[in-house]
């Protein structure tokens, strides 16, 4: 398994892209799909699914364009479905090459194990930043979206959000979790488990 970070958008979101061979999944696809496309095409990759780990302009602003293109399905927690169509338009304002992303053809809820590219894709349901934010867990690494940054956490302010919520997520979930795992946010730079639990000031 190979980790590639594409750095999208306005808001600097961190697309991850999980690849093992010639086949790929995309995680926040959130702006700039041709950056995007240019760097498949780069590595010849193949993209078997789109996973966004939030309904956020600035994670799921590039989705349509590479649906249209690859034919590829897109996942989502189920619990931010009727989200996607309410934008806070400040935030998809802020995206310029935002572009309303298509109904998904999966949606999440937590607890699946998805098959793909010879690994097991674990989702866990994280609510707090969003109703339905999920974090992806493979290998040895986790994938957070804006559920869990190095040193902070993301704002529980927007439409359905709920701080509390999101700390208690963090504790009771990502940090189960061994120490030693890879955390790779939505923003910013990756961390790992260990680092968050001693660190993190909002955490304590």
């Amino acid at each position: 398994m190979q980790i590639s970070n594409i750095i999208v958008g306005e808001l600097y979101t961190n697309c991850y892209v999980i690849s093992n061979n010639s086949e790929c999944i995309i995680i926040d696809p959130g702006a700039e799909p041709d950056k995007i496309i240019d760097f498949l095409e780069s590595m010849k990759l193949t993209p078997k699914l789109l996973i966004s780990t939030h309904y956020h302009a600035d994670h799921v602003g590039g989705v349509k364009n590479l649906v249209e293109k690859y034919d590829v399905e897109f996942a989502i927690g189920k619990n931010d479905l009727n989200f996607l169509d309410a934008q806070p338009a400040w935030v998809s304002n802020l995206i310029s090459t935002y572009e309303k992303p298509i109904s998904p053809n999966i949606l999440l809820l937590g607890g699946e194990t998805i098959n793909l590219l010879d690994l097991d894709i674990k989702i866990i349901s994280t609510p707090g930043h969003s109703p339905g934010s999920i974090c992806i867990y493979v290998e040895n690494s986790i994938f957070t979206g804006d559920t869990l940054f190095k040193n902070g956490i993301g704002r529980g302010d927007l439409p359905g959000g709920d701080i509390n919520q999101e700390i208690t997520s963090i504790k009771d979930k990502i940090f189960q979790l061994p120490n030693d795992i890879d955390v790779f946010p939505g923003h910013g730079d990756k961390t790992k488990i260990i680092n968050e639990k001693n660190d993190n000031i909002h955490l304590k």
